[in-house]
Parts: structure tokens; sequence; C-alpha cells
């Protein structure tokens, strides 16, 4: 989340740093609730990065503000509702 609110870095490298940070997720060690917040967000934030040709993260300097502005808000939108799901869950538990 730090990251991706960095507003002293271009968005395209805040973007990055969002993703990296998936990088590696054992999808398997998390919720139902969270794997489905992940995969449902991965899927529409491809569909626009379908659009670019990217084949490594400087390449993500071609992709559009708007373009960006989205992908950022989505990212920040998903750690949000991640950390809501996590504090309802741990409300359960108690």
């Amino acid at each position: 989340m730090r990251a991706l609110l960095d507003s002293q870095s271009p968005k395209y490298k805040r973007l990055v740093k969002g993703i990296k940070a998936y990088n590696k997720l054992d999808l398997n060690s998390i919720s139902l609730e969270v794997r489905q917040l992940i995969e449902t967000t991965m899927c529409s934030l491809n569909e626009v990065l379908g659009k670019y040709e990217i084949e490594t993260f400087n390449d993500y300097k071609k992709i559009s503000n708007s373009d960006l502005n989205f992908l950022i808000e989505a990212y920040i939108k998903l750690c949000n509702d991640i950390k809501g799901e996590l504090k309802n869950t741990a409300e359960v538990q108690y």
C-alpha cells in the first residue's frame, strides 16, 4: 500500500511495486475469500494490461496516465478489501 501511495515516485514505478508485492504469493495459503478478491481484481487488471505489449517492468512506462490511475486505484482498493476481509476473519475467530 505504501508503494502505491508514494506520490514522490512515478506512477509506473508505483504500479510495478504494487504488482511485485503479489509475486510468489501462494494462493493456497490464504482464505478463499481473500483469494477470490485477488483473482477477481487481477482479471480486471489484466484486461487493461492486455492493451499493452509488456515484456519487462520498464515497459510499464508505455501505459497511459488514465490506465495507470485505474490500475493503481484498483490495487489500492484490493489492499483495502483484503484488510477488511482479514479484519472480519479476525473478529469471527474471537
